[in-house]
């Protein structure tokens, strides 16, 4: 949990003395200036940008579990998508062909000691359910009947037992199928015959989809064509590398410029197509490797940690609502893993929760070689005054000066740091304000301070 510091920050700038050395040279090789302006807000940074994908609902004994239910208050996220890829064979009895409504309303109950105030967004149906269809085939026209009523019969379930839905999200990584298949249309013909069955159940809502592979053409605009004017988001994924020998510099430069640019995309294709009813956008789904197997170490270390920050600090210069990380708990993806540890990026997503979100400031690099390998993300609330310094590279450490830093009237000053040698957050001690600090190679570097 983050320790509260008392001190007074009334200081305008905060700068950086920046000095960078190749690793094993103790010469000073170059040296330059970050400064942070706390009186240049460049933006808010929502919570919801901290947000995480959840499956342990879908099982009984697993969404129960009190260390799994503990995590996940600790973490605190903002934004909490469900999904799973067998969700409807979960939830649902295949001899009745519909949902199994005592064990939703269990699940959901025994979620809810966990979820806390985040909103909630619900994919409903990822794929078809194995007693619908063959998931690799497109649905004939009374399987889509049955699907409708499935979509239906879930948003009844909820309001006749007072689930909390935040958003409904319909599809999941449907495009491809149907476009090998020639019948594109169909599938978005399909996706507004659910969102207005929907809509006449309850019409206030908030809907959309369709948890698009990749915003791509011509899925992309065909969706917004067909369905653009019924929906109130749009909600795309993003993964980086098909397989585990994917270089961590491509990762953690080129992998993030490309979600990057396809926000850019998606926010700028719906505002040339005029749909202002379009008003959110979520990336629901992302992270390192796109296959569950062979298993990527680097979803489970610092180097994991560091791209998802990295994701959140590009993303957060656009009006997102929320980004969601594929996923809380698990062997393979997790933040946390199936036993119940924090992994780095779980104590990266507490900070981001409980630090990390509100007024982000303006940060100046008055050399470019530093902008390249450090990704800095200031932030202030009510509460706290926080910086999160990553560096990207793999191969040179930074030395910073905490020189009239905002916080040197503190009593104390809480800097922590996880990298390759510290898998979990290791105090960074000082002996006074200008004390030189090391960021070393592939490191997070978080600095968080109580607003008085």
């Amino acid at each position: 949990m983050l320790q509260k510091i008392h001190n007074s920050l009334y200081y305008c700038i905060f700068p950086l003395l920046i000095i960078f050395l190749p690793v094993g040279c103790k010469n000073q090789d170059f040296k330059g200036d970050v400064h942070i302006n706390w009186q240049e807000p460049v933006g808010s940074l929502p919570q919801a940008l901290w947000g995480v994908n959840d499956y342990e609902i879908t099982y009984p004994e697993r969404v129960s579990d009190t260390g799994f239910q503990q995590l996940m208050r600790e973490v605190a996220p903002g934004l909490i998508r469900i999904h799973y890829g067998y969700i409807a064979d979960k939830f649902t009895d295949s001899l009745t062909r519909t949902w199994d409504e005592d064990l939703v309303v269990r699940c959901f109950t025994e979620a809810g000691k966990a979820y806390g105030d985040a909103k909630i967004m619900v994919n409903p149906i990822a794929k078809w359910p194995d007693w619908l269809a063959d998931k690799n085939d497109p649905l004939s026209h009374s399987q889509e009947e049955e699907l409708i009523n499935l979509f239906t019969d879930f948003l009844r379930i909820t309001k006749n037992h007072d689930i909390k839905v935040d958003y409904w999200e319909i599809l999941n990584e449907r495009e491809n199928l149907y476009h090998e298949n020639g019948q594109l249309p169909q599938l978005w013909n399909l996706f507004n015959r659910i969102v207005s069955e929907m809509q006449a159940i309850d019409p206030e809502i908030i809907i959309g989809g369709p948890a698009i592979t990749y915003p791509k053409e011509p899925h992309f605009s065909s969706f917004l064509d067909s369905c653009g004017e019924n929906i109130d988001f749009i909600s795309w994924h993003n993964y980086a590398s098909p397989n585990p020998s994917t270089p961590t510099e491509f990762i953690l430069n080129d992998a993030v410029t490309t979600i990057d640019s396809f926000a850019n995309y998606v926010l700028s294709t719906v505002e040339k197509k005029n749909l202002p009813n379009i008003t959110e956008f979520f990336l629901t789904e992302f992270n390192i490797q796109w296959t569950w197997e062979p298993f990527e170490t680097r979803h489970a270390n610092h180097i994991g940690a560091i791209y998802m920050g990295s994701i959140v600090d590009k993303l957060s210069k656009y009006p997102m609502s929320g980004v969601t990380m594929w996923h809380f708990k698990g062997h393979s993806y997790g933040i946390i893993g199936n036993n119940n540890e924090m992994r780095p990026a779980g104590y990266l997503y507490e900070w981001g929760n409980r630090a990390l979100h509100g007024e982000r400031y303006n940060v100046y690099f008055k050399e470019d070689s530093i902008r390249k390998y450090l990704n800095v993300i200031p932030v202030e609330n009510e509460e706290t005054r926080s910086v999160l310094i990553m560096n990207t590279s793999g191969d040179k450490l930074f030395n910073f000066v905490l020189n009239d830093l905002s916080f040197k009237n503190a009593e104390e000053v809480k800097i922590v740091c996880i990298d390759k040698s510290r898998q979990s957050p290791d105090t960074v001690k000082i002996s006074s304000p200008y004390q030189d600090i090391v960021i070393p190679p592939h490191s997070l570097m978080f600095i968080n301070a109580t607003l008085n």
